[in-house]
């Protein structure tokens, strides 16, 4: 599994768009619609991303097969399940 966990505004979402393109993975985020900007502006190339999902959109439609990315895992569980997860543990090891 691809991991990118650091401090905010350090190039997460430019690491794992990378990663999803060279993968030609599903890239899940907050907001699909600003995504082919970014990867232009990153220099990466978008059309090797297979599709890009809002977190609602994943949840509730996805059904596919290919390597998914998730921008921000933590916003997307709570979207998943609603808020009630208040903790979790993550341990940073392959």
């Amino acid at each position: 599994m691809y991991r990118v966990i650091d401090k905010r505004d350090t190039g997460k979402t430019r690491k794992l768009l990378e990663e999803c393109a060279y993968s030609e993975g599903v890239f899940v985020c907050k907001h699909p619609d600003n995504v082919r900007s970014k990867c232009i502006a990153y220099g990466i190339d978008f059309s090797r991303i297979q599709y890009v999902y809002s977190y609602e959109d994943f949840i509730n439609n996805y059904r596919g097969n290919n390597p998914v990315y998730i921008d921000e895992l933590e916003i997307f569980m709570n979207k998943l399940y609603k808020g009630v997860i208040n903790g979790y543990t993550l341990t940073n090891e392959d």
